[in-house]
């Protein structure tokens, strides 16, 4: 049977260089097959004995085969274990070693085993290992760093990680078997979600940037990266997305074209005055003329009251031209103070208004003003309060003229209301136009939102007449929609609200 047995390894060592070792325990004869001493890198017939054998061992793999060695001799255990040798170049290899008793009339004769060298085989486990180490790590990682998010085909959410749920403000439970429609913030068109769907349906990674929305209602963005699941068939049945948040970016982005659209408004109206300075200084003689004449024309026409009233015509017009090249050279003369100075509420607007009306009357549009009795004395800085103001208007005519436009006959007015109180003033700007849609009026304010067609409306307008009344200590905010009533609340001294 021994004979059979060790004839069953030869054939098994010739086909996987496997060796095989037997073990005579009367005689205690080790015998070695040919390739178990090629792993052992010794001349194969040279004489080995069983304390030899165990001498290639490490010192602290010796007491584990010698114990594995006796249980199998004695108690006919086998046994089959993983150890490391020292050849005697001082290299080290991994030897799968295993045991077997091999019995005849009921007695442990002999105990015969295989022998293989494993090295390869434990480097590589090694390596995988260490490969999934790197991976658990990077994934954790990834985790620490990312928002991810896992969903299925239909884009129902399967897994979202702790980041996720943190900036969403929704807990896993509120997530799992929703769609990503949960943080939608509206800011993106359909076409925009239409696409991106087309592109990962087909297989193809996608990466954008995507303005979400928290549970509160607050926005946030993040750069999103989309990879769909494919499987054996080649078909997607889900995705994984990684998110980075950049709200602080888009932020800083946003402040800084604000600050590029706030100085580019400042320099607009400084070259209106600068062009009202040169049409006054041009039209000055001529317009004195005019004025000089028309006083004269009075004494010469009091008895022709039809010739009165003609000239009375003529000194209305010209005193509205000086009136509105005054207006134009204040702003020019004030667009030039770039620090806060003590102003009147009511002047600023009387100023606008002139400017204003230029651009309103000949539209049919009515500008309705409502001064404050009170003092309405303001520590700012004038021109931008100005900048606000026009803003205001100019973003009421247009929705005034849109409704004309389709058709709708409406009142044309706008109106500015001054009021205040002994700490603050208080500016109300109102029209006559279609309002503001509920589900925008809180987006109406946030840099890049326009109601205009593409091509007419930077998005920039009134986010810069947040940002300037914000830098004023002061709060704007939607009161109704509709119709549109902007207001808008300023201390009258800055250290009001810089102490606090």
């Amino acid at each position: 049977m021994e004979k059979d047995l060790i004839e069953l390894y030869s054939e098994v060592e010739s086909m996987a260089l496997i060796g095989w070792w037997s073990l005579n325990l009367s005689s205690e004869e080790l015998t070695w097959s040919p390739m178990t001493y090629k792993i052992h890198e010794v001349e194969e017939g040279a004489s080995v004995d069983r304390e030899t054998a165990l001498e290639f061992y490490l010192p602290e793999f010796r007491e584990k085969i010698r114990s594995a060695v006796a249980d199998c001799a004695l108690r006919g255990i086998p046994f089959a274990e993983d150890l490391q040798i020292r050849l005697k170049d001082g290299s080290i290899k991994w030897v799968r070693t295993q045991g077997r008793p091999h019995i005849e009339n009921d007695i442990i004769t002999s105990i015969i085993g295989t022998f293989q060298d494993i090295t390869f085989l434990m480097k590589s486990r090694d390596n995988r290992r260490k490969l999934m180490e790197q991976v658990i790590e990077q994934g954790n990682l990834i985790n620490s760093m990312a928002i991810v998010a896992e969903t299925d085909r239909a884009g129902r959410i399967t897994y979202v990680n702790e980041l996720f749920e943190e900036i969403s403000q929704y807990s896993s439970h509120e997530l799992i078997g929703k769609t990503h429609s949960i943080v939608n913030s509206g800011h993106h068109p359909k076409e925009f979600f239409k696409e991106m769907w087309e592109e990962i349906l087909k297989g193809h990674s996608w990466r954008g940037q995507i303005c979400n929305k928290k549970k509160d209602g607050d926005i946030y963005w993040v750069e999103t990266f989309i990879q769909p699941k494919v499987n054996q068939l080649g078909t997607v049945d889900g995705f994984v997305s990684f998110r980075y948040d950049i709200t602080r970016q888009k932020e800083l982005e946003a402040e800084m074209k604000a600050h590029i659209e706030s100085q580019a408004m400042v320099s607009h109206m400084a070259s209106i005055g600068e062009f009202a300075g040169s049409i006054a200084h041009e039209i000055s003689n001529p317009l004195s003329i005019i004025d000089g004449n028309s006083r004269r024309l009075q004494r010469l026409v009091k008895d022709n009251p039809e010739l009165e009233k003609i000239v009375q015509s003529i000194d209305k017009a010209t005193n509205r031209m000086s009136n509105i090249i005054t207006g134009m050279k204040s702003l020019l003369f004030r667009s030039k103070q770039e620090h806060f100075s003590c102003t009147h509420v009511n002047q600023i607007v009387k100023e606008v208004a002139e400017f204003g009306n230029e651009f309103l009357q000949n539209k049919g549009i009515n500008l309705v003003l409502e001064m404050d009795s009170n003092d309405a004395t303001i520590e700012c800085m004038d021109v931008q309060i100005s900048q606000v103001l026009i803003n205001l208007v100019k973003n009421a005519r247009d929705a005034i003229l849109s409704e004309r436009s389709s058709g709708k006959k409406t009142e044309s007015w706008i109106k500015i209301e001054v009021s205040s109180t002994v700490d603050y003033i208080f500016i109300r700007v109102s029209d006559s136009g279609p309002g503001i849609a509920e589900d925008i009026a809180g987006q109406v304010m946030q840099t890049y939102f326009t109601t205009k067609e593409k091509g007419k409306g930077t998005g920039l307008g009134l986010s810069l007449v947040k940002r300037i009344v914000e830098s004023h200590q002061g709060l704007i905010e939607l009161e109704t929609s509709k119709p549109a009533v902007f207001f808008i609340s300023l201390p009258r001294k800055q250290s009001l609200n810089k102490a606090a």
